[in-house]
C-alpha cells in the first residue's frame, strides 16, 4: 500500500512538474530580455547595448523574447517597442509553446551547436499559415537524407511538391532548369543578389548559385531566415545531405540570385 501511495505522488509530481514547465514555456513574455519573468526599462537598455555592440551576454531564449520585429536580429525597434511595453503604452503577447515535432528535427541536425535551433524552428514557427511555413515544414522532413537520395535541385522540388505547391509556382527543374524558368516565366521574381539585400528575401524562397566562370547555375537551397545576423538556408550538400547551413560561397559556387516563387 505505501508503495502504491509513493508512486501515486511521484506520478502527481511529474505531471505537475511537466504542466508547470509547459506553462512556463507558453507564458514566456516577449520583451523579457534579462529574463526575471517581467518587462522594464532595463530589458530595453540590455537590447539596444546588444544591437550596439556593447555587451554579448544575451542567451538564446534572451534573444528569441526580445525579437519583437522577428526580423532576426536586437535592433533598436526592439527596444523602442519594449520599453514602450514597460511604460505601459503598448502590450505585447507572450511567446508561443515550441512546436517540439519541428524543434526535434532540427535538433537532429543542428547548425554549428544547438544554440541556434529553437530560434530557427521558432522563426519556421511563426510564419503566417501558408505556402511558405508549408514549405519550410516539408523542407525539414528530410534533413538528413543523402545527396544520393536528394541532390540540392530534387530535395527543393520534393519539398515544394509536399507543401502541395504547384508547378506553375516552383518548376521543379535542374539549377540551371530553375534558373531558366524563372527568367523567362517570372523575370519580376528574379533578383541579383548583388542588388536585392537579404532583408528583402523571404522565407521559402530560393538561392540559386552560379559557377561564375561558366555563367551556369550549379546549386539551389532554400532560404529559411536570418537568425543573429546569420542567413540560414536548407541545401543538400555532397558531403552532408540535405542540411542545415549558413549562407556559403566558395570558388565555383556563389549564391547570385534570390527568386521568390510567390513574388
Amino acid at each position: 500500500m505505501k508503495k502504491r501511495l509513493t508512486a501515486i505522488i511521484l506520478c502527481i509530481c511529474t505531471g505537475l512538474c511537466l504542466f508547470m514547465s509547459s506553462a512556463a514555456e507558453t507564458a514566456a513574455l516577449q520583451g523579457d530580455a534579462n529574463g526575471d519573468g517581467k518587462v522594464s526599462a532595463r530589458d530595453a537598455s540590455l537590447v539596444l547595448r546588444y544591437s550596439v555592440g556593447l555587451t554579448e551576454e544575451m542567451t538564446t531564449r534572451a534573444k528569441i523574447n526580445s525579437d519583437i520585429n522577428r526580423n532576426g536580429k536586437m535592433d533598436a525597434g526592439d527596444a523602442a517597442l519594449i520599453l514602450r511595453r514597460a511604460v505601459g503604452i503598448a502590450a505585447l503577447q507572450s511567446v508561443p509553446a515550441l512546436d517540439t515535432t519541428l524543434y526535434n528535427k532540427l535538433a537532429a541536425h543542428p547548425l554549428h551547436d544547438k544554440d541556434y535551433t529553437e530560434w530557427i524552428s521558432r522563426t519556421i514557427q511563426y510564419l503566417s499559415a501558408g505556402d511558405r511555413k508549408n514549405v519550410l515544414y516539408a523542407a525539414a522532413n528530410h534533413l538528413g537524407k543523402a545527396y544520393s537520395v536528394l541532390n540540392c535541385s530534387d530535395f527543393l522540388k520534393v519539398a515544394f511538391a509536399d507543401a502541395g505547391i504547384d508547378r506553375e509556382v516552383y518548376p521543379g527543374k535542374s539549377s540551371e532548369g530553375v534558373l531558366g524558368w524563372f527568367q523567362s516565366n517570372h523575370p519580376e521574381r528574379l533578383h541579383e543578389i548583388a542588388s536585392w539585400p537579404v532583408e528583402k528575401w523571404k522565407p521559402a524562397g530560393v538561392v540559386i548559385y552560379l559557377n561564375p566562370d561558366s555563367g551556369k547555375a550549379n546549386h539551389l537551397a532554400l532560404f529559411v531566415g536570418v537568425i543573429d545576423g546569420k542567413t540560414i538556408i536548407m541545401d543538400s550538400g555532397s558531403e552532408d545531405g540535405v542540411r542545415l547551413s549558413e549562407l556559403w560561397e566558395y570558388a565555383g559556387w556563389v549564391p547570385t540570385y534570390y527568386a521568390d516563387p510567390w513574388g
